[in-house]
């Protein structure tokens, strides 16, 4: 079973905007151990209204499998495909393959 969870928020100082905001951290409860997802923050911008109930039921979809933050793919394979039929590699260059053993997850990303 996967139960998924808002926490009590602390607060943090938010740079970008130069104000106090609070933070509510989102977690996935999954086979007794928790996972991290994202934190809701208040006050926030309109756009990631949906951002945390889209993300949670992905993970529902999927069994709490994985979840996609910033692609316009969200099931994995559809990705992989979209990177076979454009004959896109992983080039050690651009991107970057991050493997979290003690959160138990794998974070690919483009590097900054």
């Amino acid at each position: 079973m996967i139960e998924f969870i808002e926490k009590e928020p602390f607060e943090s100082y938010d740079n970008w905007y130069d104000r106090k905001s609070l933070l509510y951290p989102n977690v996935m409860i999954k086979d007794g151990k928790e996972y991290f997802i994202k934190n809701r923050r208040e006050p926030h911008e309109i756009r990631y209204h949906t951002d945390i109930p889209e993300i949670i039921q992905q993970l529902k979809e999927n069994n709490g499998t994985y979840a996609t933050f910033y692609s316009n793919n969200r099931v994995i394979w559809d990705f992989l495909d979209y990177i076979i039929e454009h004959h896109y590699s992983f080039d050690k260059t651009f991107n970057e393959l991050k493997e979290y053993k003690d959160g138990n997850f794998t974070d690919f990303s483009r590097k900054s």
